[in-house]
C-alpha cells in the first residue's frame, strides 16, 4: 500500500530497459513502474489530497506509460519527465472534474509518523507531529504553480530540467518558483516574535512599554 510507506528515489531506467519496454516487455514495464510509481504517487497525493483519488489517477497514468511507451522518441534522461507530464495532465484533468472537496484529509492519507511503540519517547512523537503537520500546512498555503515545483523538485526529486519539461516551463521559471516557494515556507515555519510593546511583570503581568 503506497500511504504506508514513504515513497522511494526516484530514478531512471537504463536503455535496455527502456528499448524492452518499447516492445512491451513486461518485465521492463514492471520495472519502470517500480521506478517511477512511488515518486509519482507522492506528487499525486500531495496535489489531489486523496488517498483513493490519487491511486486512481496513479493507473491512469501508468496506463497511458503503457500505451504511449512504444512511440516514445526521447531518451532515457527525459523519461522520468515525460511519466511526470503525463501524471501532471491527469491531475490537471482529474481537479477539474472534481466537484466535492476530498474526504480524507491530507495528514491521514500521508504516512503517518510511527507509532507509540516505535518511539520510547511519547512527547518527542507528539512534537514531531505537529512539526510534521506545521510543514503540511505551509505546504498548502504556497501558491499553486510553487507548491507544484517544490513537490517534484523535493518530494519527486526530479531535477529543475525534467520539471521544466514535465511542466512546459523554461528551466529559470523553475528555480525562481522553487526559490519563491522556500522563501515562503521560511516565512511561515519562521518561529513568531513576541510583541515588542509589551514585557512581562517579575509576577506575570504584562507591563505596557508604551505610554498610555
Amino acid at each position: 500500500m503506497h500511504s504506508g510507506s514513504p515513497p522511494p528515489q526516484s530514478r531512471s531506467v537504463d536503455v535496455s530497459v527502456l528499448d524492452r519496454a518499447r516492445r512491451r516487455d513486461p518485465q521492463a514495464i514492471a520495472e519502470m513502474y517500480e521506478c517511477f510509481s512511488g515518486p509519482v504517487y507522492s506528487y499525486l497525493l500531495h496535489q489531489l489530497r486523496d488517498v483513493s483519488d490519487a491511486e486512481d489517477v496513479l493507473e491512469t497514468t501508468f496506463v497511458e506509460v503503457l500505451e504511449g511507451i512504444h512511440a516514445y522518441s526521447g531518451t532515457t534522461d527525459s523519461l522520468r519527465a515525460w511519466v511526470f507530464q503525463i501524471a501532471r495532465r491527469n491531475v490537471l484533468d482529474h481537479l477539474r472534474s472534481r466537484k466535492r472537496h476530498p474526504t480524507v484529509p491530507l495528514d491521514e492519507s500521508l504516512a503517518q509518523v510511527t507509532d507509540a511503540t516505535s518511539s520510547p519517547d511519547p512527547q518527542e512523537l507528539a512534537l514531531e507531529r505537529i512539526r510534521r503537520q506545521a510543514l503540511r500546512e505551509a505546504v498548502a498555503g504556497l501558491a499553486p504553480d510553487q507548491r507544484e515545483v517544490l513537490l517534484l523538485r523535493l518530494g519527486s526529486g526530479l531535477t529543475g530540467p525534467e520539471i521544466a519539461e514535465a511542466t512546459g516551463r523554461s528551466v529559470g521559471a523553475v528555480k525562481a518558483l522553487q526559490h519563491r516557494a522556500l522563501v515562503a515556507l521560511s516565512r511561515m515555519l519562521a518561529p513568531k516574535e513576541p510583541d515588542a510593546t509589551r514585557t512581562l511583570r517579575p509576577g506575570g503581568g504584562a507591563l505596557h512599554t508604551g505610554s498610555d
